[in-house]
């Protein structure tokens, strides 16, 4: 199927559409790889997360369904129309992003008429880890089990080498042999953040995320009832500027604690909210590699992230940061506290040891590196084989070179 005479063409695959972590990884991959490859990119109807694929050179159709959906209905009409996209696209390489298209993506393959594209998936997180509701967990690793054992041979992409490890643990010999695994993690570019002329005497920390189980804002509201009143939270992301939400923070806070929250809604100007703010605050149950903290850590500020296995990478690079227990909210208060009082009594100096962790991890210079390596592979290597070995460490001078020139002072 691969014609060495054209670019090859690329159906990337999403699902939900607002302004998250999945549609900003897409939005980073088609803006690395649209002058090397003919892009296609799927997705449920456009809520802002796509705004900015759809002003670059790449082709992006909605699909309704794609998002995570309690109707089988929207589901089936979504499957059809994506094995349609599939079959008549002609690509070399299609690829899965988020749960439900990964899902439905690897149940309608054996469908396909052969010669078929190359299958690639990225877990962005594992459904089975901790955080996840007990039930979804069982079964999320017995549906995972079953997709192996009956499903397509595929490569499998994950954000840290932490979860990759823990994936492979958790399925048989057997049936590991059916993909081949690699590590992509996510990137952040935020670029420069505007001079802020007035800032605020308090203390401010900053959230981005959805209202939803997941992102648990509610133990943001119980951590902050003990912090000083100095101190502000500023809440951005869909959802947040729900009158139901302020209701909910109204039983954990009091009147002139809850005065010092604002709850602000999506934005799409990350640089003027990381601008004003001294800290970056997230209290998830679960995560893959939250890309809102990755931004915070480019901007140079402090993280205070829960101790979940999404974060525990972010929490072993950056060198102001704090994790939370999320058990007793008095105590990660106090180390909250000492934390941004470090920070602050370091200044600039701080900043800049920050932005030198994220610049050497996680800078779209050192990100493009190796997903221009990954994406060679995938595109011009053979059909998937039984091995099972990640990516070679080819790219380390390149590596070098884009970190030393991505650092601002």
């Amino acid at each position: 199927m691969s014609n060495l005479k054209r670019k090859p063409r690329i159906l990337l695959i999403g699902g939900s559409s607002t302004r998250s972590g999945v549609p900003r990884h897409l939005t980073h991959l088609c803006k690395a790889l649209k002058d090397r490859a003919d892009i296609t990119v799927l997705s449920d109807r456009n809520q802002g997360g796509f705004d900015e694929v759809q002003t670059l050179t790449v082709t992006h159709r909605e699909i309704s369904g794609l998002a995570t959906t309690l109707s089988p209905l929207r589901s089936l009409r979504a499957l059809l129309a994506l094995r349609s996209e599939i079959q008549c696209g002609d690509y070399d390489l299609v690829w899965a992003h988020a749960r439900l298209p990964v899902i439905l993506t690897r149940v309608l393959w054996h469908t396909l008429p052969k010669p078929r594209p190359r299958l690639t998936v990225t877990f962005h997180g594992l459904p089975f880890t901790q955080g996840h509701h007990v039930v979804s967990r069982i079964t999320s690793r017995a549906l995972e089990h079953l997709m192996l054992r009956l499903g397509p041979r595929m490569d499998a992409i994950f954000l840290t080498e932490a979860q990759k490890n823990l994936y492979l643990k958790h399925v048989s010999r057997r049936d590991v042999e059916k993909l081949r695994p690699h590590v992509l993690n996510n990137c952040s570019d935020v670029g420069p953040l505007p001079q802020v002329r007035h800032r605020s005497k308090r203390t401010r920390l900053v959230m981005t995320g959805r209202v939803s189980y997941q992102k648990n804002l509610i133990a943001a509201a119980r951590l902050f009832a003990h912090l000083p009143e100095s101190y502000q939270l500023d809440l951005y992301g869909p959802g947040t500027d729900e009158p139901y939400l302020r209701e909910s923070f109204a039983r954990h806070l009091s009147a002139t604690a809850l005065t010092r929250v604002g709850f602000h809604g999506p934005t799409d100007d990350m640089a003027a909210v990381l601008a004003k703010a001294d800290g970056y605050l997230l209290t998830s149950r679960y995560e893959g590699l939250p890309i809102g903290a990755i931004e915070a850590m480019e901007a140079g500020l402090p993280a205070i992230l829960p101790k979940i296995e999404g974060t525990h990478s972010l929490l072993s690079q950056h060198p102001y940061s704090l994790g939370l227990n999320l058990t007793d909210f008095e105590r990660d208060a106090v180390g909250a506290v000492s934390l941004m009082s470090r920070t602050q009594e370091n200044g600039d100096a701080a900043r800049r040891e920050i932005r030198l962790a994220w610049a050497k991890s996680y800078s779209p210079e050192v990100w493009m590196c190796d997903l221009h390596r990954l994406v060679a592979d995938l595109t011009i290597a053979p059909n998937v084989t039984n091995e099972t070995t990640s990516l070679p460490n080819k790219a380390e001078p390149q590596r070098k070179f884009a970190i030393e020139g991505s650092i601002a002072s």
